[in-house]
């Protein structure tokens, strides 16, 4: 004899209110909680700025730099850096760094003309000046020979120095050694007129200092 109480549909009625509340539960969890609440993933970070673009003669990764002079004698202007395994040689020409790095593996030699590193750029390369002149008024990584006209101009030399022609330090500083053969002038940023002296000028040179007999130094006394 089978007797039905009538208490069995409670008890399903009860167990299927519990399986949707467990359900209800795992999916709030899955979404990250129930409510009002949002979760926000941080931004991704921004990109890093563009490298300045390369400006100017000269952008073969292998190929010598050779810098002639223009039909009006005007400066050639590069940019953006170089990086190469061959030679920079300046044959005539004036031209100026502007801004990057200049790394010619081979060497830099000037053989006319005027070079000048401005103060957004860094000659990487051991230089030998035949003629004409190096200025720098940013920086210069590597050994410098010179034979003509050196100058340094609020820069800085990281590398030794060998002057057998007319070296100038008016303000800057020469991390390395100087081997002086020709005539050197050191913090003359008023020369040659005593009453024209800047007294912002500031020069140093953060290592040995020899001079041979052939040689003349030139300061400025009572300057900083």
């Amino acid at each position: 004899i089978h007797r039905h109480s009538g208490k069995y549909p409670t008890v399903q009625r009860a167990l299927s209110a519990l399986a949707l509340g467990i359900a209800t539960t795992l999916l709030l969890t899955a979404c990250g909680g129930g409510g009002d609440r949002i979760v926000r993933a941080d931004p991704p970070p921004a990109a890093p700025p563009p490298p300045p673009p390369v400006v100017g003669p000269c952008q073969s990764s292998s190929a010598d730099c050779i810098l002639m002079p223009t039909a009006d004698s005007s400066y050639q202007v590069l940019s953006g850096g170089r990086d190469t395994s061959g030679r920079l040689l300046v044959e005539g020409a004036n031209a100026r760094f502007e801004t990057g790095t200049y790394s010619f593996a081979s060497g830099a030699e000037i053989l006319a003309g005027d070079l000048m590193v401005l103060a957004g750029a860094n000659l990487a390369s051991n230089t030998v000046v035949r003629s004409g002149s190096l200025r720098i008024f940013g920086s210069a990584t590597g050994n410098v020979e010179n034979f003509s006209t050196f100058r340094l101009d609020g820069g800085q030399l990281r590398g030794d120095l060998r002057n057998a022609g007319e070296g100038y330090l008016f303000t800057g500083t020469i991390t390395g050694e100087v081997l002086n053969q020709g005539r050197f002038f050191a913090n003359q940023d008023c020369y040659p007129y005593a009453d024209e002296c800047s007294p912002l000028a500031s020069s140093r040179i953060d290592g040995n200092f020899t001079q041979t007999a052939e040689g003349s130094l030139w300061l400025t006394l009572g300057m900083p």
